[in-house]
């Protein structure tokens, strides 16, 4: 499969507000827009505040001079909009210096004397000099000639901001953003008098920033609405405010910092949380042909790269110093480079998935890989065919790409309908890790098995990992045992662990952490299967978690899951698993496990035969809250039982 026949992806762009720390979405933005090996189009564009300046200045170059051929002109309006910004000539520099002063002491609750914007000019030159800045980059004719247009319809825009009289949310639109609008969404209350925007009916109505609304905008990216581009199918989050702190703040500084930075987050949290509850009905049927699933993915803005202690205050989003501003910028574009690194990533193992599962030629996929690329199966077909016939167990050795497709293509003959689906994917650098499912009809021989008619459902996952781009090796585990199931070619009473029966959910950063989604698989592999602690799974299971098996009969809550660890510690008392490779991001999390122990209770069947086994595991985690509330489980159980000598 060639990039060509790949559909381009569409994407929304959502720039969350946040002061002078939204240099960093100018440098976020910098590097998307002239970014050429990852292909995507973007039709939406949304922001607040400091991210309304950042939105309204790359969509003006999307909307005027195409999408394609405006990024370039975007790239220029953004740097041209923040050079501007700059406190660079001396008086403008002291009057930076003096005020970022005042509000980081009265932060830290030093009286300081306090002004109404209406007591003070400062807030009218202050306003001047923004309104300037947008004019001097964006022509005002210009602007009118593509606001309203609607052939050719340009990209969406949507700035948020907030009627100080009604309490009510606006976003202005790429049918009537103004010059006004763009100030509305940078209004900030102490600093700003409200900002008078005029309706279309000639009345006038006044503006706070849009921290008070949506921070960004991100449900309007995607209303169905007349006169408006088609949406995106992911939604890209610039995010300047941290979800996360390690410390309890306990001092008036660090409790105001926190305070904003809970504020920031509030609206754009909320809004995830509805997306994410969409997305999961939507995988369990609930809305299907009403609801297209939307993947959200974020950029976010890293403190301790930035801040000599490792976090940035809120006087600090008032602060232009050129040095600072370009320390965010530069901050900005690493972080772009290395969402677009794992982006390539993402694209290239789908690419190879989808392509080896099409029975495509070697020669079709020699683009995607190393050389010296080595393919491993816990069992293959060999190892499979090998225990139907009863024949010792033989050891599994890696594929190279053309056995890879050898062996794809046999499956393909013995299901010439297979339809295949990727059901989610986590990604992270130089590492990506993908859950499928493929549906078929047995109506070719497979493994000596004669054509039995059955429609089945393989599944499984497989955890890739890359060096500039190309695919080094792949780890695949599939449940073989379960397609033997559903052909009749074997039976066990015990339900098995199972992938095909996860619900797909979108990867979201803000509710969840790759670091912290770590620690909560290390806890429940440590403690809970190797050390046989029960206690641990409050901390680590969700009261309502879900393991799935292939009889629909999960287990749900932490004495489900119990039951299901005790199963395995009551047929091996010395088990102990070992992690072989973790791949997290967002909301979930994926494992490539080894377990090994002694055979001496029943399992699958099987009385006590005091064999030593090594099994292979994989795992996916969906976590919400900091706690796992979904897991699926694809285990080499072909393996096992010819290891028991079953």
């Amino acid at each position: 499969m060639s990039t060509s026949d790949t559909p381009r992806p569409t994407v929304a762009i959502a720039c969350q507000g946040g002061g002078s720390h939204t240099v960093f979405t100018a440098g976020v933005l910098d590097r998307l827009l002239a970014e050429e090996s990852v292909d995507y189009d973007i039709v939406g564009i949304s922001g607040t505040s400091g991210g309304a300046i950042c939105a309204f200045a790359t969509w003006f170059g999307l909307a005027r001079d195409g999408r394609d051929a405006g990024r370039e002109t975007a790239r220029d309006l953004l740097a041209q909009i923040w050079e501007d910004l700059k406190a660079e000539e001396l008086f403008d520099a002291m009057v930076n210096a003096v005020g970022v002063g005042m509000v980081r002491a009265q932060g830290m609750g030093v009286p300081m004397p306090t002004f109404s914007p209406y007591d003070t000019p400062a807030s009218d030159w202050g306003r001047d000099v923004l309104r300037t800045t947008l004019e001097n980059a964006i022509d005002p004719d210009d602007l009118a000639s593509v606001v309203g247009r609607t052939d050719p319809l340009p990209p969406r825009l949507d700035l948020g901001a907030v009627d100080v009289q009604r309490g009510t949310f606006r976003t202005f639109t790429e049918r009537d953003v103004t010059y006004d609008a763009v100030l509305a969404s940078a209004s900030v209350p102490n600093i700003f008098q409200a900002a008078p925007v005029t309706q279309s009916d000639g009345t006038t109505r006044w503006y706070w920033d849009g921290l008070f609304s949506q921070n960004p905008p991100l449900g309007n990216l995607f209303g169905r609405t007349q006169d408006r581009l088609d949406h995106a199918d992911e939604l890209w989050i610039i995010q300047i405010n941290p979800q996360r702190d390690d410390d309890i703040p306990t001092d008036i500084e660090t409790i105001a910092d926190r305070r904003n930075e809970l504020g920031g987050n509030l609206s754009v949290n909320q809004e995830l949380e509805f997306i994410r509850q969409l997305n999961e009905w939507e995988a369990k049927g609930a809305l299907e042909d009403v609801y297209d699933p939307i993947e959200v993915k974020t950029i976010n803005l890293e403190e301790a790269l930035i801040s000599s202690n490792g976090r940035l205050d809120y006087a600090t989003k008032l602060d232009r110093a050129p040095r600072f501003l370009d320390r965010l910028w530069d901050h900005g574009t690493a972080q772009a480079e290395r969402f677009l690194d794992t982006e390539r990533d993402r694209r290239r193992v789908r690419q190879s998935v989808e392509a080896t599962w099409a029975g495509k030629t070697q020669a079709e996929t020699d683009e995607w890989i190393l050389p010296g690329f080595e393919a491993r199966f816990p069992t293959g077909l060999t190892q499979l065919r090998n225990y139907l016939q009863d024949e010792p167990a033989a050891e599994p050795g890696p594929l190279d790409i053309e056995a890879l497709v050898a062996f794809s293509r046999q499956i393909r003959e013995a299901f010439p309908d297979l339809t295949f689906d990727i059901e989610e994917m986590v990604v992270q650098p130089d590492a990506v890790a993908t859950r499928w499912t493929a549906t078929g009809t047995h109506s070719g021989t497979l493994l000596d098995i004669e054509p039995t008619g059955q429609e089945v459902t393989l599944s499984g996952i497989r955890i890739d990992h890359l060096r500039d781009g190309r695919i080094a090796d792949m780890w695949l585990l599939i449940e073989q045992w379960s397609l033997l199931r559903q052909l009749e070619a074997a039976e066990v009473e015990m339900p098995i662990s199972t992938m095909s029966r996860v619900s797909a959910t979108p990867v979201v950063t803000q509710l969840s952490a790759p670091a912290e989604n770590e620690e909560l698989v290390r806890t429940l592999v440590e403690d809970v299967w190797n050390e046989g602690k029960r206690d641990p799974l409050a901390r680590v299971l969700d009261e309502g978690t879900v393991l799935f098996l292939d009889d629909e009969d999960d287990r749900v809550g932490r004495d489900g899951y119990w039951t299901f660890v005790s199963r395995y510690r009551d047929a091996f008392p010395d088990l102990e698993l070992t992690i072989e490779d973790v791949v997290s991001e967002g909301d979930k999390i994926a494992l490539r496990l080894r377990w090994t122990g002694t055979h001496e209770g029943s399992v699958l069947g099987v009385d006590a035969t005091g064999a030593e086994v090594e099994v292979d595991r994989m795992e996916i985690h969906h976590i919400d809250d900091g706690r796992i509330v979904e897991t699926g489980i694809v285990e080499d159980t072909v393996g096992l039982l010819q290891q028991l000598g079953a």
